[in-house]
């Protein structure tokens, strides 16, 4: 059973807050989503931040979760082929979900995730 609704790889570093949305991480836990953010610590109420932990760790933290993000300037970086391989389902802007060669099935919008949520 997946008990971790997103899993977060979180980075201060200026190529990957592009794509980060802190609204609506704020929204998914206001709607009771349980957020759980490896990496750099992200200063949001409700967040769990567990910074960094062994590749071990976070596979089965990877196992355990039903969403996470990926970065845009790199698609299909480490972090998101490991979920992938575990299951997770990648949230995408819907913009970028043209630059999905592989694995398009894993890749949902945040319009879709948004209509699961209600």
């Amino acid at each position: 059973m997946k008990s971790i609704d997103l899993l977060i790889y979180y980075r201060l570093h200026e190529n990957k807050l592009e794509f980060f949305n802190p609204n609506f991480i704020k929204n998914l836990i206001k709607l009771g989503f349980r957020v759980l953010v490896v990496g750099d610590k992200l200063n949001l109420k409700g967040v769990k931040n567990l910074g960094y932990i062994s590749r071990k760790r976070l596979s089965n933290l990877q196992s355990k979760s039903k969403y996470t993000f990926c970065s845009y300037e790199n698609i299909y970086s480490l972090f998101v082929l490991e979920c992938i391989s575990n299951h997770v389902k990648i949230i995408i802007n819907k913009k970028n979900l043209k630059k999905i060669k592989y694995f398009k099935k894993n890749f949902i919008t945040f319009k879709k995730i948004k209509k699961n949520t209600k």
